[in-house]
Formats: structure tokens, sequence, C-alpha cells
């Protein structure tokens, strides 16, 4: 349709194919809109990265020049997730699907929302590179989470992978399901 909002692939990015599941937008205290899609950044094709991207109306939108987050070695990020545990806290979660190990892992940190800026609270024990960041040591992958206000808590619901054989996911008609 000629009015959907649409936001173009940065630059930097190999294919589209790389720019990962964007997530809902959110209102920030400036006044825009802002919403964040995992990538890797093509010069390294290595480098995983969280963009966002930023509308004042929700149809018009632009890059952010800052990066959320980068980690050199990460590979594709998809499902950036990326929220306060505690809404009356500064503490921030940020989560990434890794492509490349279809593990999710997490690392905490503080918002810096001016600069559009994740700062993980332990940078020299980066959490993309040690098993206890995992989210789940399942088959738990691609989860995203919401907020439910009623409990004043967060709601994670992830993708389950499959270990079956493609010949017995096309008898049973399925593959895969989802867990909260």
């Amino acid at each position: 349709m000629p009015k959907n909002p649409i936001a173009r692939n940065p630059t930097q990015v190999v294919s589209d194919i790389t720019s990962r599941d964007p997530t809902a937008a959110w209102h920030e205290d400036d006044g825009n809109w802002v919403f964040r899609v995992g990538s890797v950044i093509q010069e390294t094709n290595t480098t995983g990265v969280a963009y966002l991207f930023k509308s004042k109306d929700l149809k018009h939108w632009e890059l952010v020049d800052n990066r959320l987050y980068t980690l050199p070695g990460s590979g594709i990020w998809e499902c950036i997730d990326f929220y306060r545990p505690d809404p009356s806290s500064q503490n921030y979660v940020l989560k990434a699907s890794l492509f490349n190990t279809q593990h999710d892992v997490y690392a905490l940190g503080s918002y810096d929302s001016a600069a559009h800026k994740f700062i993980p609270d332990n940078p020299e024990l980066d959490f993309f590179g040690f098993e206890s960041s995992r989210y789940d040591y399942g088959r738990v992958y691609a989860s995203d989470s919401f907020f439910e206000p009623v409990k004043q808590r967060h709601i994670v619901l992830s993708w389950v992978n499959e270990t079956d054989t493609e010949e017995l996911e096309l008898q049973r008609g399925w593959s895969g399901f989802l867990v909260s």
C-alpha cells in the first residue's frame, strides 16, 4: 500500500534477510516513536547489531545514527527485546536471539535515551559469549516479551525448536510450538 509506514534497511546491512523481526514501537520522552530491529553489520558479516528507527508520526521513519548496541563475533541478531523488568527502575534487559547458535541471550544494563544507547553493567563480561547469559538451556528461541500491567510483570513468549527430522515434522503436520 502506498501509505504504509516503511523503514528502509540501513546501508550497512548485508541484505533484507539480515534485518530481522522488527519490534513494536514505543513512545520516548522526546516525543518520538522508536522501534528496534536486529541485524548484522555488512563490513564484518559477524558483528551483531540492534538498530533503532524513530518517527514523529508513525509514517515516516528514519534510522537513528547511533546503534542501540553491537557485539563483534555474535552474528545475525533476531527478535531484539529491550525492556525494564521493573517499570519503576532504570535497569534494562537487552535480549537478542542469535541466529548462528539458535539461543536467546541477554545482558543487564542501563539506557541513555538521549543517545539511544544501551550500556551494559559489565562490558568486560559481555553477555553473548557466556552460557550463563542464556534465557533458557533447552530449545527456546526467538522469544519476545510484553508488559502485563495488572500484575506488573513481563511475560515472555518463545518459539521452541524441534529436534525431530524434517520427515517426521512433515508427517505430523507441524513443527515447533510457542511457550510462555
